[in-house]
């Protein structure tokens, strides 16, 4: 948990404060209880009322005291716990973002269970484990001592039960439950991935019905949960008898060695109240503990769970140069993706204004070389330069603000057409916005939206039509205004009349700039000025479109290929 405890650093002061708050809370309980009893023994003699005053102020003083710091104490340490929820957050995701998107492994259910459980249950480590146990530490020390002045023997066997109720009663219970909260966990992830899979499928899972075993995946889950919950019902049910049990054992032990004490002349019976209310209310500091134990297996399971995430590997970057616009060079490349060779002693230069494309079938690397570019992985072997220099020599965000990445597999955010556009260019006013949807041709589309650039698009852009959600990537493109440019198979999946349209704002988009177009159809490909042809992530041919076509070599029989299909 050293990760936790350095998140608590900053907070130290407000960490000091709300201890002194739980201890000082602990104490007014004390006093009040033992001064009570006092007061009860004291007046049961009829003394004159002015010999009460004393204990009656003090009565008062406990009672008010233990309201106020109470209050305090849930008030300083819940505001930490909340400002530790931030910083766990903004620490988990500053662990996250250079890790997404390429090298994130992990099923989104899963990941949404430990963005949202584990980091909740991590905020109350402080609050249900850390600050219960140092506050049982020093009222059990206190406790111990106070009672050292008045009898060895009571000290003695009130130190016992204290530690009895405070640490053997739980790690018996922590024993019963070991497994019980950190299986809870897992099943909540696994329910989230079920639940996640069967939204993004549903219409899959109705079409092919499909939607009973669904249900019936997530009610098994369920149930588990539901067994689970009540093992762990039983279990707190347990640990609150014992630890009344015990708490009442102390006491009455307390109680007959002060009854010896009184007999044998060595205290004065008019304390004993205030000694056993003393000894019982004690043990409001070890009852929280049984809880802290079950808590704390969870909650390193759920640090665990977030390290596995945060401990992969990050970039490394042996500058913040800011990069120039200059010739991107792939001087023999090499990349494998977990022990998987994917792409093999790649060699090509891009230089400011030409237009390259990479062509090949779907899993021949293409789409790692846009990866390797923006810096999602590092080469396995060789280098990629740009104007002369190491990608590595930049800050990689210094890096992604000259280049345009247009994927096909489009991100459309669930918010309005402007904000959509805006993660482009935060500060584009509404002219430029307009510029880039007409140079995306999609200018028209504004009119049939009710809120025009303020419409909320829904989940994935579901308002806009497939060949929309394109040609709104390559608004995006036109309004960053990079000068470097990188296409990512932008016509897969288009229909034959769309396909021509976001060719032509291709055009338009590739103008003036840098460009690498990785495809699998070959279309219009005399627009470019070389094409490389990958074949198992090796470069098997290269040059224009012209002289490859006439080459009896695998570029002429994919076009054959294509030509075929398309005659079809």
């Amino acid at each position: 948990m050293r990760s936790f405890i350095t998140l608590l650093k900053p907070y130290r002061a407000q960490v000091m404060l709300s201890l002194i708050l739980g201890v000082g809370t602990i104490i007014a309980a004390m006093g009040l209880m033992s001064l009570s009893g006092y007061l009860l023994s004291r007046a049961a003699l009829r003394p004159p009322i002015l010999e009460l005053m004393l204990a009656i102020t003090g009565v008062r003083f406990f009672g008010l005291s233990r309201a106020v710091l109470r209050y305090f104490e849930r008030l300083v340490s819940h505001d930490l716990t909340f400002k530790l929820l931030m910083q766990i957050r903004l620490w988990f995701f500053g662990k996250l973002e250079p890790l997404a998107p390429a090298r994130m492994k992990e099923h989104s259910g899963d990941l949404l269970s430990r963005i949202v459980a584990d980091v909740d249950q991590l905020q109350t480590f402080y609050l249900r484990v850390m600050a219960p146990a140092i506050v049982a530490a020093i009222i059990i020390s206190l406790t111990t001592v106070a009672l050292w002045f008045v009898s060895a023997q009571i000290a003695l066997i009130t130190l016992l039960f204290l530690l009895s109720a405070g640490l053997v009663l739980p790690l018996w219970i922590a024993a019963l439950a070991r497994s019980t909260g950190v299986r809870q966990l897992r099943l909540n992830a696994a329910l989230q991935r079920h639940y996640v899979d069967g939204i993004a499928g549903l219409p899959d899972v109705l079409i092919f019905g499909q939607q009973r075993r669904f249900e019936a995946n997530i009610d098994r889950i369920n149930q588990q949960l539901a067994r689970l919950q009540l093992r762990q019902a039983l279990i707190s049910g347990m640990e609150n008898s014992f630890n009344l049990l015990l708490s009442h054992l102390g006491m009455l032990a307390a109680l007959l060695l002060a009854l010896l004490l009184v007999i044998g002349g060595e205290l004065n019976g008019i304390y004993l109240a205030l000694l056993v209310l003393a000894v019982l209310t004690s043990f409001e500091a070890v009852q929280p503990l049984a809880q802290a134990l079950q808590t704390y297996p969870v909650a390193k399971e759920s640090m665990t769970r977030l390290q596995e995430i945060t401990a992969a590997p990050e970039l490394t970057t042996q500058g913040e140069q800011t990069p120039d616009v200059g010739e991107i060079r792939f001087e023999a490349l090499s990349f494998a993706y977990e022990s998987k060779r994917v792409l093999q002693d790649i060699s090509f230069s891009l230089r400011p204004g030409e237009r390259k494309a990479v062509v090949g079938l779907s899993g021949s690397g293409k789409s790692s070389l846009i990866k390797l570019l923006v810096r999602f992985y590092e080469p396995t072997q060789g280098h990629i330069l740009l104007a002369g220099q190491d990608l590595a020599v930049y800050e990689p965000e210094a890096l992604r603000r000259h280049i345009a990445v247009v994927s096909q597999d489009e991100q459309i955010f669930h918010s309005t057409l402007r904000k959509n556009l805006l993660i482009a260019k935060p500060g584009a006013n509404d002219a430029e916005l307009l510029r880039a949807l007409e140079q995306a041709r999609l200018a028209d589309l504004l009119p049939e939206l009710p809120q025009g650039l303020d419409t909320l698009l829904g989940e994935q852009g579901s308002r806009l039509s497939g060949g929309e959600r394109r040609r709104l990537m390559l608004a995006r493109a036109f309004l960053k205004d990079a000068p470097v440019v990188l296409l990512d198979e932008v016509t897969a999946n288009l229909d034959a009349i769309t396909e021509a349209e976001v060719m032509s704002s291709l055009k338009t988009l590739l103008s003036g700039r840098s460009a690498l177009v990785l495809t699998h159809r070959l279309k219009q490909m005399d627009m470019f000025d070389e094409i490389l042809v990958l074949k198992e992530g090796c470069i098997v041919e290269r040059g224009r479109h012209h002289e490859l076509s006439r080459q009896n070599g695998y570029y002429q029989r994919m076009l054959e290929l294509q030509q075929s299909i398309l005659q079809l």
